[in-house]
């Protein structure tokens, strides 16, 4: 088999899925799973039984790096940056799975060592960044000719507590202003936060817009993205095919917007960088910014 038609998947779970069937759609033609039982290797072969595509459960991490020229990290985050070393070594292309690394358990210094990192390496690993495409449709409908503020709400049915709500969420926020002011993001004055067990909120001042982060997380609820931008509010909407596939939607005012899938633009932009290396500048900005300002938000200091 060759390499460029294999593709290697790290914790096949509900995200990991989504990767499979995005690789399909990329024509591969064989997914190395690793991270998962037998037992739900033989669900995924079930369940892609009617797709051209061969699924190999393995518990060796060479078997991918020999067979793979491109893996995805679906797994905890807290695992994250061990399988992003891992593949670094073996020069294999990485996509990960938000956030790219957490940052809870590292100090400045640690972040700012991989940040060099991804200046160094800024064509071997990325992270899957959805709001960054869910940005750029908003902006292209409502033609903005100024903005006033940008309110980011998003409760989800995660359940992780207190600073961890924001190692989880900001990279969606962060990445979705962004699209609006590009490097200038660094720029942030006024910061505020407030954080609670299930809550965390933050509110700051970037070019004279005023910016408002507000997350929650809790397991016995629907996840729900609201989003307001000057006067309008927009809010996502979505709708599950039977095949698994996702249709989303923006609701501005009384008009409901069919896009095209965030999450598939981003797997289908990140693998199209890290494979053709084309036109990377924007993409490697993106992320480096957003693992800058996570850390800077959450810790209250600059590196």
């Amino acid at each position: 088999m060759n390499r460029k038609n294999s593709v290697g998947i790290i914790g096949p779970g509900r995200i990991g899925k989504i990767y499979i069937r995005e690789f399909i759609k990329l024509n591969y033609k064989k997914v190395f799973i690793f991270g998962s039982t037998q037992k739900k290797t033989k669900l995924l072969i079930t369940y892609y039984k009617s797709k051209s595509i061969k699924i190999v459960h393995t518990k060796n991490l060479d078997m991918i790096t020999n067979n793979c020229k491109v893996v995805c990290i679906c797994s905890p985050t807290n695992t994250h940056l061990k399988y992003i070393n891992f593949f670094r070594k073996k020069k294999i292309k990485v996509i990960v799975e938000k956030p790219l690394i957490s940052q809870q358990n590292l100090n400045n210094i640690d972040v700012k060592n991989f940040l060099k990192d991804l200046i160094n390496d800024k064509k071997q690993f990325l992270t899957s960044l959805p709001m960054f495409f869910y940005a750029k449709n908003i902006k292209k409908y409502l033609k903005l000719k100024s903005l006033k503020n940008i309110k980011f709400k998003y409760l989800t049915n995660g359940n992780n507590k207190f600073n961890d709500i924001a190692d989880d969420l900001l990279p969606h926020a962060i990445s979705f202003i962004y699209v609006f002011f590009g490097k200038k993001i660094e720029n942030y004055i006024n910061l505020k936060k407030k954080v609670s067990k299930n809550t965390w909120k933050c509110k700051f001042l970037l070019d004279k817009t005023k910016i408002n982060f507000d997350f929650s997380q809790n397991k016995q609820k629907e996840s729900i993205l609201e989003i307001f931008i000057n006067q309008k509010t927009i809010k996502r909407y979505q709708k599950i095919r039977k095949n698994g596939d996702l249709d989303i939607f923006m609701k501005i005012k009384d008009k409901k917007i069919k896009i095209k899938n965030p999450l598939s633009q981003i797997i289908k932009y990140n693998y199209n960088k890290l494979l053709r290396l084309k036109n990377f500048k924007e993409c490697y900005y993106l992320n480096y910014y957003v693992l800058q300002m996570t850390n800077n938000f959450i810790k209250n200091e600059k590196i």
